[in-house]
């Protein structure tokens, strides 16, 4: 975790403590110039916070490849075709399996998520120094790093001919999981009375 500033840095350390040697210093340089294709500053806890975008397109692939029993390169359309609505199929089952499970329990949500909330209703009230209302419902929330992500609370989407408002934000924690984030519960609770705040996060 850090920022590009950090980690060019943490660099310029490196080459202090360890670039007497040759082929360390050779080793710090060339990890340097290629920085921006692998280091986890960049792209997994800044970005996609702590999701990798290859790790997602390997194990769909590993799905569609049946693990193993289908080479790609060699499939016909209509098998990769199939292949992906197999998978399609399997995940549709798994979440209507997953929601009969909590409408039993008489939950609202999953215990992942719910978990998720409540570690950022935590963090909220740690890691937020301002929370600036703007125009059109919208929210500039700056966090203790300095970073500063936008909230819109009522952000409007049409499904199946019904309006809904739902809460957007973006920091690469929403982006990622789209997960109300410690931003979105922030301004939350700062435009609204307690009551309706509670309900909302009453998960």
């Amino acid at each position: 975790k850090g920022s590009e500033e950090a980690l060019s840095a943490a660099f310029a350390d490196a080459k202090l403590r360890y670039g007497h040697n040759d082929c360390s210093r050779t080793y710090i340089e060339n990890l340097e110039k290629k920085k921006n294709k692998f280091c986890t500053t960049y792209m997994k806890h800044v970005f996609t916070h702590g999701h990798v975008t290859t790790q997602r397109v390997e194990g769909t692939n590993d799905r569609i490849k049946g693990h193993g029993d289908l080479d790609l390169s060699k499939a016909t359309l209509v098998e990769m075709h199939e292949r992906v609505n197999r998978v399609n199929r399997e995940n549709y089952r798994y979440i209507v399996n997953e929601l009969a499970r909590l409408r039993q329990r008489g939950a609202r949500v999953s215990e992942f998520y719910r978990k998720r909330c409540e570690q950022s209703i935590g963090l909220c009230a740690i890691n937020i120094t301002s929370c600036e209302n703007l125009p059109c419902g919208k929210y500039r929330v700056t966090k203790k790093d300095g970073s500063i992500s936008i909230v819109n609370l009522a952000h409007k989407i049409i499904h199946r001919g019904k309006v809904f408002y739902i809460a957007q934000c973006t920091c690469s924690y929403w982006m990622s999981t789209k997960i109300h984030c410690q931003c979105i519960v922030r301004c939350i609770t700062e435009s609204c009375d307690d009551g309706k705040a509670e309900a909302i996060f009453n998960v």
